[in-house]
């Protein structure tokens, strides 16, 4: 998990995204527009569904 600030100029999480993404890491951008009622969720069923892929793939 990685924590980035949005400063008003540059949209680090796309771009770190990008980077990971050529790396073949998998990636999600939990973005301030969700609820923090509901990040939790969020990181949850995130992680199943990469979990489930990595299962499929093995």
């Amino acid at each position: 998990m990685v924590y980035t600030t949005y400063t008003g100029k540059r949209d680090t999480a796309s771009r770190l995204k990008r980077l990971f993404e050529n790396e073949n890491l998998k990636t999600a951008i939990l973005r301030s527009t969700v609820g923090t009622d509901k990040r939790e969720d969020w990181i949850i069923a995130t992680i199943f569904l990469f979990w489930q892929k990595l299962v499929y793939f093995l």
